[in-house]
């Protein structure tokens, strides 16, 4: 690994479900890396690519803030979706495919207690359409992911942007 990257790549992941869309994954970016937590890297390259290694453990409450963007007039626009809840709840999802990345596409599988010292390798996930709401508005979306201590201090930001398109 080589800390934290940020690294865009073009869309080369399209998923199509019988939802009538296709979800197209354009860029995933890593900021605010602590090193002293965390090193990490991500990518779209034939899916979504991540990797991080645990340097130290992170309490059963961290946190995760999930905020949804979307692009109106060339300008990211808050949705109104935002989501607080634990990271060891977030291993858990099962909406919007997370089951699969968490528990097929991740070497080891991403569960609860995240092991410190362990990689965690994600290469080419590529999210199953069927798995989200099944009238999403068409357009480029921006998920931010805050991952933080109880006390609110950031260990790592991912954003993610994809098209949605009909």
């Amino acid at each position: 690994m080589r800390g934290c990257l940020v690294v865009v790549l073009g869309a080369v992941a399209c998923i199509r479900g019988v939802a009538g869309y296709k979800i197209i994954q354009d860029s995933l970016s890593l900021h605010n890396c602590n090193k002293g937590v965390i090193n990490a890297e991500g990518r779209i390259s034939n899916g979504l690519c991540v990797n991080f290694k645990l340097k130290e453990p992170v309490p059963p409450t961290s946190k995760v803030l999930i905020k949804a963007y979307r692009k109106v007039n060339n300008n990211f626009v808050f949705s109104g979706i935002s989501i607080k809840t634990t990271l060891r709840e977030v291993l858990g999802l099962k909406s919007f495919d997370l089951d699969s990345l968490f528990n097929k596409c991740f070497k080891p599988v991403a569960k609860w207690p995240l092991v410190v010292g362990t990689d965690y390798r994600c290469d080419g996930w590529s999210p199953d359409v069927t798995k989200f709401p099944p009238a999403l508005p068409a357009g480029e979306w921006k998920t931010e992911l805050g991952f933080m201590y109880p006390n609110g201090t950031t260990f790592v930001d991912v954003h993610w942007l994809v098209r949605i398109v009909n």
